[in-house]
């Protein structure tokens, strides 16, 4: 694309409008002044250049991690002066650059390593991040990829400053001939022990030579001494066993031994490695033959007996531990009956879960494992594969359904909502802890060299980290009260015990309060236990897991980005979810410190509370200001107050939720800490409990109703290809049919000049079981066939049609072809634009600020839900009129239309334009573009794309379309109808009787008249004895409100968090072909956290989510405000999601106020608002015309910004106005937060740092015009 717009002083020239306007502003920060005389001139990097001269490549630090084969190692990188001005230039320079860095910091690797890179530089706010690939697969074009994602543009990218680049290197190991190091010890030790078979090797198979020799060891080989001697046998075995599983003759590591395991499912194949302390670095699947190779020197030899290499009488396979009397060990895996291992779950259908009926259980399995030829339950099961959200077998190409959960399965804990399954116990331990931790703040954190501040930043000069010079938090005093179901009504003292569970208070205080409190709190009395604080996600967890990782224990986490959102220690079974006091006072120097008045004020820090709270605070100080002060009274007394305030408020909570879920014969009732751990999740499982009819809510197939299309995709891609370089017609699915050749179906065919019958097939790696990319017992998640199978089959139709004398011809390229419909590409959220950013009232005009009450939840009550699973359709396309569901099609949107309808997702950000390209340039002068560069792509609600139609959208193009022939609508003239309405009725009742009368309501008559209005409204008839003020009940019941539909469009490939310290699982997690490892972070030399996610192609289907009706919902909710922007056209100064702020004069149409769902309500009523002035989504501020109840005459809201009192002063109604009306893009006001309590998630800890945040004003979704109203791009 051409660069369109120059700067006036360099010439140099941008693609965007934007990045013209920064980069003067850019230039002057980033370039440093000199007083040289002759300074170095800056000039261009070439080709015929060294690229090293151009930067200096410093290690900062290095963490070597033997136990894992890993070393994760920061590097610092300095660019010298260069001159870059255009887009060319810049790619170029980038990747010259990064080309070189790559090769020198991999210059030695293996090309089988794995690699991890994070790259951070001023413009992120958040690394760019390379996940683990082998050596030889990384690139510069993959991490300039990962740049252009990030920053959008290469442009941003600014090469005067230095970045620094953090390395993960992982040596897998890999075996071929024997390294020949002096290593005197470990040849005495392989000379002593006569149970290691040495393979003496001079080609690169020792490993399979290993496993083909301790085979025929176990299988008792006829010609076994010829096998252990080395001899040609040896080679040819070895040699068959790489064929056999797909391996090429070289070098073999993890990766390959997983392949041979493979085909070797009657051997369970173990390594142990000498580089890892004689650890177990791989071990297969459990085997009745074990298999154990000693790996060394890049080297495999056999180990033919445990117990001897470990000089110990006995070994065992389950624990990996030798011991010397049988007596002496115990093992809770082995079956005392007939001394093997058992699965946990039987295919005869037993699951072994309670100790009560183990013995039972155990004898069952033993006797169906003793008998002879005994078929199991399912032997002659016609089906094909057991469906996880059905929980059944079914034939494959089932659809499931969303489960009803029976009335007494709801202790079943569903936590796997939230990524994660705990188990049912039937003897979970019904006690409730509450506690809370007050932490010192003066412990400075520094690196090695010390402490340092860099002028004008709040980094460290010698480390250049931020977190240098922060202060870490450390629990001084913990308070902790317990409850169970004998007590928890119970009045609590500070002495008070009960029978069942004991003290009901504990205090832990001092500096090891963290060490005592976690020791009593994962002692055996507290096993099963329920563990809730006020922050645990983002404060309370940190010490905790501190204590976890320095003890090695592995918890199991429930993430939500740097936050914790449960912890569940196996070892406990424990499951832990979510005044005035000075706490700057709170340091070593004051702990026993006793005044005759309170702490000086600013201990207290009230300029970082609310304007609001901070006169009341101050009012109070004054007030109680000469009250003499005991600190560690006072700690007391403020925490245990917290803690106090949390149980009963927890306890409250409790209480209610299990009320409102009670049955209709008041049985039951679900405890929310008992089984849910997010209040969407509590929503669902009530849904499904009460409220969900069977076969109503289709589940949604993770790869889709088509996924072999996105295997077509790839293949007609090709076949294009082939078609346009060769110039021949080529029949295939989108342009005909498929060509079959007797019972095979073929991706392409054609016949060339000479008569050649010619087919094409495309082999991908997931639908036809590529041997180097899957083990051959993966199973494919669609089909359910092994890889084994799908491989086989390939070959089988591969050696069929070569029999017919025609010739296969491979492939792979890139051509633009529509790919199948995904739904979440029709899921968006609410719409958020400003349409004028500054306005003031004239004498004759009010400002209104109207909101929609209970947006969503009026959606899921009135609007419209589509049951089941919907009919795919590709071709031989209806009018869209005919159609509800989904629609995949390109659109050309209109001119002159000054509120589109259509949502589309551009650079990240949900935009509602008229013109593709104007929007991913951001252009601000008038379109020019023609109808495809204007045309948008994608999946919509076909409601929405109605509506888009009816404003002059052109429909060019139908791709695909879901259609739902059922669809379920709440009429409100019956008053039945709507899938979700029961559920909204019931929380919607309980919040309006917990609301009480409204002030109306005097009388008698006038309550019986509320009652029957509300009824022939809503359809709810309100108990006249239960109305009254309840503010906790209204609060719930509107969280319930609220919290529900979300829950539907929950991703289904969350990140997941395991803690790992068998170096086997490590390495078998990095190379597995199912998961991608995104990061690694070691916590100790011994433990190391894995954050992973499953690979796309095997992402499985949630039982609790269907995005279709997320999208509805959404969608729905876009349309509601559509129906009062439509109308107010050009008055609209702002919109947000459920509100509207417009202006309106006498006689002119404004929209009708009411109290019911879905209806608008004032938000400045009985005022108006004079003044209002926006920079953008989230951010805008007004005046009023008088000072609303809390005295405030100027409102100001900024998304991520908190305006507390001290920012307030910098960022208010005056600021934004004068930045909006008088600055420019690159103007910025700085507002610091002295004492920010942030997460160093890498070392567990909490700290208080220095942070600043930067506002300013940066709009782009629409083009600023005269008297700055916008309009949408391509107007």
């Amino acid at each position: 694309m051409p660069n369109r717009f120059e700067c006036q002083q360099c010439g140099a020239s941008f693609s965007k409008v934007g990045i013209r306007k920064t980069y003067p502003d850019r230039r002057r920060i980033k370039r440093k002044a000199t007083n040289d005389e002759n300074p170095v001139l800056k000039r261009h990097i070439t080709r015929k250049d060294n690229p090293e001269q151009f930067y200096d490549l410093r290690v900062l630090s290095t963490q070597p991690i033997p136990k894992f084969n890993t070393t994760t190692t920061r590097y610092k990188v300095s660019f010298k002066e260069l001159e870059v001005q255009d887009l060319p230039q810049i790619l170029k320079t980038l990747r010259l650059l990064f080309g070189s860095i790559i090769n020198n910091i991999t210059e030695f690797m293996q090309s089988t390593d794995l690699i991890r890179l994070s790259v951070q530089c001023p413009e992120l706010d958040f690394p760019i991040t390379i996940p683990f690939m082998k050596v030889s697969q990384l690139s510069v074009e993959t991490l300039l990829r990962e740049i252009e994602r990030v920053l959008q543009s290469y442009e941003q990218f600014v090469l005067d400053d230095s970045l620094e680049i953090e390395m993960t290197h992982v040596e897998l190991p890999v075996g071929g001939t024997r390294n020949q190091g002096k290593y005197v010890d470990l040849e005495r030790f392989m000379k002593t022990k006569q149970c290691i078979l040495t393979i003496r090797n001079k080609d690169d198979l020792c490993c399979a030579r290993a496993l083909v020799t301790a085979k025929a060891n176990l299988d008792k080989h006829e010609k076994w001494n010829s096998i252990r001697q080395g001899r040609k046998i040896q080679e040819h075995l070895a040699t068959d066993l790489h064929t056999l599983a797909h391996v090429p003759l070289h070098k073999c590591g993890i990766e390959e031994i997983k392949k041979f395991q493979a085909v070797m499912p009657e051997y369970q194949i173990h390594v142990v490695s000498k580089e890892h302390f004689n650890g177990i670095i791989f071990q297969g699947p459990e085997a009745e033959k074990k298999i154990y190779l000693y790996f060394h020197d890049e080297h495999f030899d056999v180990i033919t007996s445990m117990p001897a290499f470990l000089s110990r009488n006995y070994y065992c396979h389950t624990c990996k531990k030798g011991y010397q009397h049988k007596e002496e060990h115990r093992c809770n895996n082995i079956c005392t009956s007939c001394h093997k291992i058992h699965e946990k779950k039987m295919t005869t259908g037993y699951t072994v879960t309670t100790v009560t009926v183990i013995s039972m259980v155990k004898n069952a399995i033993d006797y169906m494992h003793r008998l002879p030829g005994k078929e199991t339950l399912h032997a002659n099961h016609t089906l094909d594969a057991r469906f996880a959200t059905c929980k059944d077998f079914y034939e494959v190409g089932h659809l499931c359904f969303m489960l009803p959960v029976e009335g007494d399965k709801f202790t079943e804990n569903t936590l796997n909502d939230d990524m994660d399954t705990v188990d049912e116990d039937d003897t979970k331990n019904q006690v409730y802890i509450f506690f809370d931790f007050e932490c010192t703040q003066d412990d400075l954190v520094e690196c090695e060299d010390g402490f340092k501040p860099e002028r004008g930043t709040s980094k460290c000069k010698n480390c250049k980290k931020s977190k240098c010079g922060t202060y870490e938090h450390k629990p001084n005093l913990c308070v902790v009260q317990q409850v169970c179901l004998e007590c928890l009504k119970e009045d609590l003292t500070p002495l008070s015990v009960c029978e069942n569970c004991g003290k009901n208070e504990l205090i832990f205080s001092g500096m090891n309060t963290t060490y005592d409190f976690c020791q009593w709190l994962f002692s055996g009395e507290n096993n099963g236990a329920t563990v809730i604080c006020h922050n645990f996600k983002g404060y309370d967890s940190f010490p905790i897991l501190q204590y976890l990782y320095q003890n090695g224990v592995l918890p199991k986490i429930v993430p939500s980005g740097a936050k914790n959102m449960s912890i569940e220690v196996p070892s406990c079974n424990i499951q832990l979810q979510k005044g005035y006091f000075p706490h700057l006072y709170n340091r070593k120097e004051n702990q026993t410190s006793v005044l005759n008045q309170l702490p000086d004020v600013k201990f207290y820090n009230p300029d970082a509370m609310k304007s609001e709270d901070r006169e009341n605070f101050l009012e109070w100080y004054q007030t109680n200001v000469k009250v003499m002060f005991d600190f560690q009274k006072e700690l007391l007394k403020y925490c245990r107050s917290d803690v106090d305030i949390l149980r009963r408020c927890c306890l409250r909570f409790r209480e209610l939720f299990m009320s409102m879920t009670k049955s209709a014969t008041g049985d039951g009732g679900i405890d929310p800490f008992e089984t849910c751990i997010t209040i969407a999740s509590a929503c669902n499982l009530v849904f499904r409990t009460k409220f969900l009819r069977a076969d109503t809510i289709g589940i949604i197939p993770a790869q889709g109703y088509r996924p072999e299309e996105k295997h077509s995709v790839k293949a007609i891609q090709w076949i294009k290809y082939i078609s346009q370089t060769k110039g021949v017609d080529i029949q295939h699915a989108r342009n005909g049919s498929e060509k079959i050749i007797d019972q095979y179906r073929v991706d392409g065919f054609y016949e060339n000049s000479e008569g050649e019958k010619i087919v094409l097939e495309y082999h991908g790696c997931f639908w036809h079981g590529c041997p180097t990319c899957y083990t051959q017992h993966t199973i494919n998640t669609v089909n359910k066939l092994s890889m084994e199978d799908l491989y086989h089959q390939t070959m089988e139709k591969k050696t069929y049609i070569e029999k017919q004398d025609e010739n296969i011809k491979k492939f792979i390229d890139s051509l633009d072809i529509v790919t199948p419909l995904e739904p979440r590409d029709a899921f968006a959220g609410g719409r958020t634009e400003a349409f004028n950013l500054y306005h003031e009232s004239s004498f004759d005009e009010s400002i209104k600020y109207y909101d929609v009450t209970s947006l969503y939840p009026y959606i899921n009550k009135t609007g419209k839900a589509v049951i089941g699973h919907p009919k795919i359709v590709t071709e031989n396309f209806d009018d869209l009129t005919m159609y509800e569901g989904l629609i995949k099609c390109k659109v050309y949107p209109p001119r002159g239309l000054h509120i589109p309808v259509l949502p589309a997702k551009i650079n990240n950000k949900l935009m509602f334009s008229l013109c593709r390209t104007c929007t991913e340039i951001k252009q601000q002068t008038t379109c020019h573009h023609g109808n495809e560069e204007r045309s948008f792509t994608g999946t919509w609600v076909t409601d929405e794309l109605k509506m888009a139609v009816n404003k002059g959208y052109i429909l060019s193009t139908i791709y695909e379309v879901w259609h739902f022939d059922e669809v379920e609508q709440y009429d409100p003239i019956s008053k039945t109808g709507g899938i979700f309405t029961e559920y909204i009725n019931t929380f919607l009742k309980m919040k309006q009787e917990a609301s009480g009368w409204p002030s109306w309501c005097i009388t008698k008559e006038h309550r019986q008249q509320y009652i029957q209005d509300y009824y022939e409204k809503e359809g709810i008839l309100l108990d006249y004895n239960k109305i009254e003020k309840n503010p906790g009940l209204r609060a719930l019941a509107k969280l319930m409100l609220n919290s529900f539909w979300g829950k539907f469009g929950q991703r289904t490939n969350l990140p997941q968090v395991d803690y790992v310290s068998d170096p086997s699982i490590y390495f078998d997690m990095l190379t597995s072909d199912q998961q991608e490892v995104t990061g690694v972070n070691f916590v100790t030399d011994e433990m190391v956290e894995m954050r992973w996610r499953n690979k796309a192609e095997f992402v499985e289907s949630s039982g609790r989510t269907n995005v279709v009706l997320a999208a509805y919902t959404t969608s729905q909710a876009r349309l509601k405000l559509y129906s009062y922007l439509e109308q107010l056209g050009q008055r609209v100064l702002y919109a947000d999601t459920d509100s509207i702020v417009f202006t309106v004069k006498e006689g002119e149409w404004e929209p009708s106020l009411g109290d019911y769902l879905g209806d608008l309500t004032d938000e400045v009523p009985e005022n108006k608002i004079t003044h209002f002035v926006t920079g953008g989504p989230k951010n805008y501020a007004y005046k009023l015309h008088k000072p609303d109840d809390r005295g405030n005459q100027t409102i100001c809201k900024v998304r991520g910004i908190t305006l507390n009192y001290k920012n307030a002063l910098s960022i208010n109604f005056e600021t934004v106005r004068e930045m909006v009306t008088n600055g420019s893009q690159g103007d910025k006001i700085t507002v610091w937060d002295e004492n920010k309590i942030t997460r160093d998630k890498q070392n567990t800890r909490i700290i208080t740092s220095k942070e600043s945040k930067d506002y300013k004003i940066v709009f782009d979704k629409r083009v600023i015009t005269e008297k700055f109203i916008t309009k949408p791009y391509g107007y």
